[in-house]
């Protein structure tokens, strides 16, 4: 599996991208109120085959305004770990070999608890889609480090075939969290299926660690 290379549009664009991310953007996580005896809303991660053989999917992990208040939440924090001068808890280099920069989303203030009952949903919703290959009970994030963000830049080119874990059986879950118009390329080529697949702003690819 390769991530292939990206190109950002020009400077304008991202200046007015920039923008956006600076606007406020709150609530896109906010929930109903709830009886007692209510029955908490399921979200819908719209999902499809991609390749039932490799057990490829796509699905919807985030609405597009979830995917801009995260965008924000992390570039806030960022930009503020840069003015108090903390080390390694903004964007680094020093995490992942095989992409640009990355932040752990432990780091960023309030975001595992906005978007834990969404991920707590998809680990009940993978179990069938793997079609007893997974232990009941068995999925969580691989380590303290995860999940985590990438952010790349117009130098990026992409990563080298690789596989993300082939001794054990890992989930890998991709999500799109840029607005796709603001870049071109990208994408994840799958060597199995000799197919490059392109998601939308909130989207996600999940797949197992062993594919390359």
């Amino acid at each position: 599996r390769v991530m292939n290379k990206l190109t950002f549009r020009n400077d304008g664009e991202q200046q007015q991208q920039q923008r956006k991310l600076s606007a406020l953007v709150d609530g896109a996580f906010d929930r109903p109120s709830l009886g007692r005896f209510d029955v908490i809303p399921r979200q819908d991660f719209e999902m499809q085959v991609i390749c039932a053989k490799n057990d490829i999917f796509k699905g919807r992990l985030f609405t597009v305004e979830q995917c801009e208040q995260l965008n924000r939440m992390a570039e806030y924090h960022a930009y503020k770990s840069i003015a108090t001068n903390s080390i390694g808890a903004g964007w680094t280099n020093e995490i992942y070999t095989l992409t640009a920069q990355h932040m752990q989303c432990k780091n960023v203030p309030g975001m595992l608890s906005t978007t834990r009952h969404i991920f707590d949903q998809l680990k009940r919703e993978l179990y069938p889609l793997f079609n007893g290959r997974i232990v009941p009970c068995s999925i969580e994030f691989e380590s303290d480090s995860e999940p985590h963000l990438v952010k790349y830049d117009g130098k990026a080119k992409g990563t080298e075939m690789h596989t993300d874990n082939s001794e054990y059986i890992y989930i890998t879950l991709n999500v799109v969290l840029s607005d796709d118009t603001d870049f071109s390329g990208g994408g994840t080529y799958i060597e199995a299926i000799d197919e490059t697949i392109h998601l939308k702003q909130g989207e996600m690819l999940i797949h197992l660690g062993d594919l390359e």
